[in-house]
């Protein structure tokens, strides 16, 4: 099909049009420059002009090549660990290929600007080395009309992106976390452990870890758990096991010893053994959340991971961050006026609001990177087209892909450390969002001008 479309593109520039405007007058100097809108490159099939056509079917081809190359390299990594997995904890193979399965829509959705860039400079690169661009700028298309057909297919590449990453791969990752009630039957507890929990105030409230989690059994071996309190003391248990009192909803720790440490340059130290003791209070975990991995909403909510989530889901945590910051303003502000607050209370709730504020603007970036991750197969298009033309003698794919590649390294680069920026509660979420977007497009329209 594309070799026959391409017959007929050359036919038609080649071939003389009925449609050309009369002559200039014999008084006017020079041969009149037809438009695009004379020229045989008009020619429709159907509503869709040959030339455009044309165009989006190699920017598409290219596409597609370059997504089944990405796409496979990042899933040769995923095989290289996973048989690492089955060979080191007995992993079942069956259950493993589902997970492999399930991480393929979050690698397409990371891959498809990069494969749309290669697309478009292979495809533009290519159409100059033979002189079709040639061809069609002869025929009255300049660059940024050549730039139609592939920001049409753009579109689609967009909206595909940001159904996939708001539908489809939250609720692989969804699936993910319950395949791994079955992969932690056999799985070790480095796999699990440590857990560290933070409180409101962003500092760390609990770390929990052990040498051996029987999932099965319900049995933590050689537990150690250091809880920290707000008044800067901690209590640190350790045992030679625990295990889950189903019936009083707690942990039993046996043989161990539990030591209350004072907050530092106070007094206080005390160290108790005991056969066996119930920690309901200090350690309320409930043994389920072990055998859910740390890929559960709130877990990807607490370490950021706003990729994994959907928007409802950012929206509602953002919401509920706010709320929260008003309730604690609210309370420290009565506190406050009842007059009796010591400087390390005053501390907390400054602290306490500090964090909050700087989680609602965390996911107030995740929001809004969620709607600037697609807009960037725009970018890569206005990007990619100006690298590929060049003068037909000096069109070579290895250059065009390796300045491509260049492109790609900048842009993760850059995502990278505005994501971290964002996702660290920066003061400016909008533009950690959408700077990498804007600086690639400002680049690809800067291009696009200089091969008008």
């Amino acid at each position: 099909m594309i070799v026959r479309a391409r017959f007929i593109l050359v036919k038609k520039l080649a071939a003389p049009s009925n449609s050309v405007a009369p002559s200039p007058p014999a008084s006017e100097a020079g041969p009149r420059v037809r438009s695009f809108k004379e020229s045989p490159v008009r020619t429709r099939r159907g509503l869709w002009p040959l030339a455009d056509g044309y165009l989006e079917a190699n920017v598409l081809g290219g596409f597609l090549r370059g997504l089944m190359w990405f796409v496979g390299l990042f899933l040769a990594f995923v095989l290289v660990s996973g048989a690492q997995k089955v060979a080191q904890h007995k992993m079942d193979i069956g259950l493993l290929v589902q997970f492999i399965a399930l991480q393929i829509p979050r690698i397409v959705v990371f891959t498809i600007p990069s494969s749309l860039l290669f697309g478009s400079v292979s495809t533009f690169t290519e159409m100059s080395s033979r002189g079709e661009i040639t061809a069609l700028m002869a025929g009255g298309m300049s660059i940024r009309r050549m730039l139609r057909a592939p920001l049409v297919a753009a579109i689609a590449l967009a909206i595909t992106a940001f159904w996939l990453q708001e539908s489809i791969v939250p609720q692989c990752e969804l699936k993910r976390g319950t395949l791994a009630v079955s992969a932690l039957q056999n799985a070790k507890a480095s796999q699990v452990f440590p857990i560290i929990d933070k409180g409101d105030n962003g500092r760390v409230d609990r770390i929990i870890w052990a040498s051996d989690f029987d999932a099965k059994n319900v049995v933590l071996l050689n537990p150690d758990i250091r809880i920290n309190q707000e008044d800067g003391t901690s209590i640190h248990i350790t045992a030679k096991s625990a295990r889950w009192d189903k019936m009083r909803g707690e942990w039993v720790f046996v043989q161990g010893e539990t030591t209350n440490e004072p907050a530092p340059g106070k007094k206080g130290f005390a160290r108790l053994e005991f056969a066996e003791q119930s920690f309901r209070a200090e350690m309320s975990l409930d043994p389920a959340s072990l055998s859910k991995s740390a890929r559960d909403l709130p877990a990807q909510l607490a370490d950021h991971n706003f990729e994994m989530v959907s928007l409802a889901e950012l929206r509602t945590y953002r919401n509920d961050m706010i709320e929260r910051i008003h309730r604690t303003q609210n309370e420290f502000a009565d506190v406050q006026k009842i007059g009796q607050i010591s400087p390390k209370q005053t501390e907390f709730f400054q602290k306490k609001i500090q964090f909050l504020k700087s989680e609602s603007r965390a996911a107030t970036f995740g929001i809004h990177d969620k709607w600037a991750t697609p807009l960037v197969v725009f970018a890569m298009v206005l990007i990619g087209a100006p690298l590929g033309v060049r003068p037909q003698r000096t069109a070579s794919s290895g250059l065009a892909l390796g300045m491509s590649l260049m492109v790609l390294l900048g842009y993760y680069i850059g995502w990278t450390l505005t994501s971290q920026w964002g996702k660290g509660g920066g003061g400016q979420p909008l533009l950690a969002a959408y700077l990498p977007f804007i600086t690639l497009a400002s680049l690809g329209a800067f291009l696009t001008w200089k091969k008008s």
